[in-house]
C-alpha cells in the first residue's frame, strides 16, 4: 500500500544523512590560494626575539601547497619561497608541514567556514606563533585599483624600548587612491603610552594580490608587506619598523 507520509520520511532520512556527510571536511577543503599571517616568537640558544610573517599560500586540494611569504624576526625582514604537505581529518583538524631554505616546520590547523578560513600553530620547539588564514576569492588579477577605498585595520604585536619587550596594540584607518598612494591614521598603546598619527605613503600591489606599503612617522621608516583576499575586501598584513613588529588584518569600511 503507498504511504506518502512513509515515502516522505524515508526520503528526509537519506537527505539528512547526506548532508551529515557532505559536512565533513577532507584534503578537497583547502583548495586555491588563501591569504595568511601569524605572529609570535622564535628561541634560539636561550634568546627570545620577535617573529611575524604575511603571504600567500595554495593548497590544491590533494594534500600539496606551495606559498611564499615575507617573514620579519627580531626586526629584520625577508621574502622567501616554501613547499609542504597537509592532511585534513573529517572534524577538519589538519595537520602538516612545510619546507623553507633554512628548514621544516611542522603546523597544526583548524579549518572553519566550510573552507574559506582557517587557524593554525606552528609546532615546533623553538616557536611560539599562531595565525589566521582567508581564502582569495576568485577575484581575477589584482592591481593598484583592487584597494580603492578605505579600510579599517587592527593589528598586535612588539615594541623594543632600552632593550626590553612590551606588547603593542594598534588601529586605524587606510585610504588607497587606487593609483599608488595611500592615506592613514591610527592610534597606538604600548607601555602605558598612548599615541596618534596621522601618515603618507606608497603602495605596490601585485597581481598575484600580495604588496607592500611604505610610509614614514617623523624620521622613522615603516615598511608594511600585506595580502589582498575576499574580493579585494580583506587585507593580512605584517608592518615593521625600527623597534616594532605588528601583524593584524583590515577590512574595508564599507564592502565592494
Amino acid at each position: 500500500m503507498f504511504s506518502m507520509t512513509s515515502n516522505y520520511l524515508v526520503f528526509a532520512s537519506f537527505f539528512l544523512s547526506s548532508l551529515a556527510l557532505a559536512q565533513e571536511c577532507s584534503n578537497a577543503s583547502l583548495s586555491g590560494p588563501y591569504a595568511f599571517s601569524a605572529s609570535g616568537t622564535l628561541t634560539v640558544n636561550s634568546k627570545t626575539s620577535t617573529n611575524s610573517e604575511v603571504g600567500r599560500m595554495v593548497f590544491d586540494g590533494k594534500g600539496s601547497l606551495t606559498g611564499y611569504s615575507a617573514r620579519t624576526n627580531n626586526g629584520v625582514t625577508s621574502v622567501g619561497s616554501f613547499a609542504g604537505t597537509y592532511a585534513v581529518g573529517s572534524d577538519c583538524t589538519t595537520t602538516g608541514k612545510t619546507t623553507y631554505a633554512d628548514g621544516t616546520i611542522d603546523f597544526d590547523m583548524v579549518i572553519v567556514n566550510g573552507g574559506s578560513d582557517f587557524s593554525f600553530i606552528l609546532r615546533d620547539p623553538a616557536f611560539t606563533e599562531s595565525g589566521n588564514g582567508t581564502k582569495i576569492e576568485a577575484q581575477g588579477a589584482c592591481s593598484s585599483a583592487t584597494v580603492l577605498g578605505a579600510y579599517g585595520y587592527q593589528g598586535d604585536g612588539q615594541v623594543t624600548v632600552d632593550g626590553k619587550v612590551f606588547s603593542l596594540a594598534e588601529i586605524g584607518i587606510l585610504t588607497f587612491n587606487g593609483k599608488g598612494s595611500v592615506t592613514g591614521t591610527y592610534s597606538a598603546v604600548a607601555a602605558g603610552a598612548v599615541e596618534r598619527f596621522t601618515f603618507t605613503g606608497s603602495y605596490e600591489l601585485g597581481d598575484d594580490c600580495t604588496a607592500n606599503l611604505k610610509f614614514t612617522v617623523g624620521s622613522a621608516n615603516y615598511l608594511t608587506n600585506f595580502v589582498v583576499a575576499n574580493m579585494g575586501n580583506t587585507l593580512y598584513y605584517s608592518e615593521v619598523g625600527p623597534t616594532t613588529v605588528i601583524v593584524g588584518q583590515g577590512t574595508r569600511t564599507f564592502l565592494k
